[in-house]
């Protein structure tokens, strides 16, 4: 009897350790299938490749020191055949204001080649304001890719802007990528009153916190914001106040941007910088570079285990030119031209060196543009606030801006400085 009852005792010790161990091997499999699938275990790559302030550069022109040919979208274009998908291409802003093919077309040019290289989605910058708030929306009609600007209101018309859009949620390769826009809440301060009389420029900051916690309830994996606030502004506000005046300033004091794509202030950051949580980098400006971030993204983790960025020059001998978009930009040179009525590729002159600009004093480029209004106006004195700088050599390099000239004589008192 009790061998018996020993060998029931034994069979169910038995029968326990059978389903334990099947349990264990159970286990270890699902954690192992866990931690070897590819999806979950390694993390993704995300590139992003992103521009800003293009300012018209639709084609190629010579570089600062006046000798490779650089940017233009056909260099872009054929840039980016040589690429792996899949990829973002953002750009910051600014993208038209600038050359005779860009202000001629009021934007067309641009935005045709954007179109061509598919760029996902594009900030609005101040220079968009420029042509007025009718001009803009058609541009975001026109455009194949997103207007991003989460921080701009109509107040008379809101329909306006019904072409603009605060932000937008892709997926590349499994991972969700919101991004939304931002421009300086100064904007009314750059741009002719009457072309933003009734727009609303909110405070960045603000409208940062808004679009991120509303992309992450949405599924975000990570957050981009494409920035026209500018690197770093001199005079940024104290740090104790909401506003973020620059993409420092937003970086510290928004919490949840795993990116901050920016433009405005024309800084090439070769490296891209971490500031706080947040990586910032920007592109210079006239398509002379374009950035490459790649974010490592950890599935398992939900977050940005590695980040890497660089600028790499979009040099016309390395690249080449790709043929459509090369035709595209030719047909916008040679329209300019005809209205100009001049070849736009002619030399009209060699400079000994560089005109220098300065925001905050007096200058090279500043003295020559003033000159050449005070003898298109026939006046005795000439001001100029801000004036480009100007590259070497051909005229093609010559950045150009539309400019107002008022001519007010004064008498007597009137006329003491």
């Amino acid at each position: 009897m009790g061998k018996v009852l020993n060998g029931e005792v034994e069979a169910k010790f038995s029968e326990k350790k059978v389903r334990r161990v099947a349990f264990l091997v159970y286990a270890s499999a699902v954690i192992a299938l866990y931690f070897w699938n590819p999806a979950v275990s390694a993390p993704r790559r995300l590139i992003v490749f992103h521009t800003n302030d293009i300012h018209g550069r639709v084609s190629s022109a010579p570089s600062s020191g006046g000798g490779e040919w650089v940017g233009g979208f056909p260099v872009l274009a054929a840039f980016l055949a040589e690429q792996s998908r899949p990829y973002l291409l953002l750009d910051a802003g600014d993208f038209y204001q600038g050359t005779p093919e860009g202000n001629l077309t009021r934007g067309d040019a641009a935005v045709d080649g954007m179109n061509a290289v598919g760029y996902d989605a594009a900030a609005v910058g101040n220079h968009e304001f420029d042509d007025g708030v009718e001009n803009l929306a058609r541009l975001a009609g026109a455009a194949e890719f997103p207007l991003l600007c989460a921080n701009v209101t109509d107040r008379r018309a809101p329909s306006r802007l019904a072409a603009l859009r605060p932000w937008v949620l892709k997926e590349v390769d499994g991972v969700k990528v919101g991004v939304f826009g931002l421009i300086s809440r100064r904007t009314s301060e750059m741009v002719f009153a009457k072309n933003v009389a009734d727009l609303t420029f909110a405070d960045e900051a603000a409208a940062a916190r808004r679009a991120v916690e509303e992309l992450r309830r949405q599924g975000a994996d990570i957050v981009i914001a494409l920035s026209h606030l500018g690197y770093e502004q001199a005079d940024k506000p104290p740090a104790a106040e909401e506003s973020a005046a620059d993409d420092q300033t937003l970086a510290l004091s928004v919490d949840g941007i795993d990116l901050i794509v920016g433009g405005h202030s024309h800084t090439p950051l070769f490296a891209g910088r971490r500031v706080g949580k947040t990586w910032v980098v920007q592109a210079g400006t006239g398509l002379r570079w374009i950035g490459r971030v790649i974010l490592s993204w950890d599935g398992r983790t939900k977050k940005i285990v590695g980040v890497r960025s660089r600028l790499i020059p979009l040099d016309r001998d390395r690249w080449g030119e790709e043929p459509n978009v090369a035709a595209l930009m030719r047909y916008y040179r040679e329209a300019a031209s005809r209205t100009l009525g001049r070849d736009l590729e002619e030399v009209v002159g060699t400079l000994q060196e560089p005109l220098k600009r300065n925001y905050r004093g007096e200058s090279s480029s500043g003295d020559w543009h003033a000159d050449v209004l005070r003898a298109f106006a026939g006046a005795d004195v000439a001001a100029m606030s801000g004036a480009p700088e100007v590259g070497w050599a051909n005229r093609i390099g010559l950045p150009v801006v539309s400019v107002t000239v008022v001519t007010n004589p004064c008498t007597g008192i009137d006329g003491a400085v």
